[in-house]
Parts: C-alpha cells; sequence; structure tokens
C-alpha cells in the first residue's frame, strides 16, 4: 500500500526534527568546544533549519524500504548532519565564487 505524508501524526514529525537539530547541536558544539563564539551562531541557525527537512526527507527513504525504527532515527541524525554540512562547503564555494567574480570584473573596468 502506497504511503503519504498524511500517513504520519505530528508528534513523528517533531521526533524527527528533534533528532535531527540534536545531530546539528552536537556536532556545533563538538566543532566549537575550544573557542566557542556568536559568530558560527548564524550558521547554527541555518543549520537548524535545513536539519528537519534532510530529516525528513531520510525518513521517507527509510521507511520506503522498511528499515528498523533505530536504524532510522541515526540514520537521520547522520544524514542530517552530513548534509548541512556539505550544504555549508556549497554555501562557502559560492560565496567565494561571486567574490572571486567581483574582484576579477573590477579590474576589468581599470
Amino acid at each position: 500500500m502506497e504511503k503519504d505524508p498524511t500517513d504520519y501524526n505530528l508528534i513523528t514529525y517533531v521526533w524527527i526534527s528533534i533528532v535531527s537539530i540534536a545531530g546539528i547541536f552536537v556536532n556545533f558544539l563538538e566543532v566549537n568546544r575550544h573557542c566557542m563564539s556568536w559568530s558560527k551562531t548564524p550558521d547554527l541557525l541555518i543549520d537548524a533549519t535545513i536539519a528537519p527537512i534532510l530529516g525528513i526527507f531520510m525518513f521517507y527513504l527509510c521507511d520506503s524500504v522498511g528499515m528498523p525504527t533505530v536504524m532510522t532515527a541515526g540514520l537521520i541524525g547522520l544524514f542530517s548532519t552530513f548534509g548541512t554540512r556539505g550544504m555549508y562547503i556549497l554555501r562557502r564555494n559560492l560565496i567565494e565564487r561571486i567574490i572571486q567574480q567581483r574582484g576579477n570584473h573590477e579590474h576589468d573596468l581599470d
């Protein structure tokens, strides 16, 4: 039988979000354990926004193949953490390219 997102109750989505954000928060504390800086807070907020979306996506994948609940929870945390790290790398590279292109165009005007 085909499932859709309305087949799950709200508590399921809340738990997925909590597991996703917990993974992000633990990663944030681990990375910043030597020097806690408030300048990293925007990264944490962006990751905490993206992580539940990635977690729900992973939940649907695990549920579609009939994976056990405990393994699903672990994969949700891992996928959320590594997915947001990948998004961070893409975001950083995009910003660097934009800065480089603006720098190159400024020299073209001379």
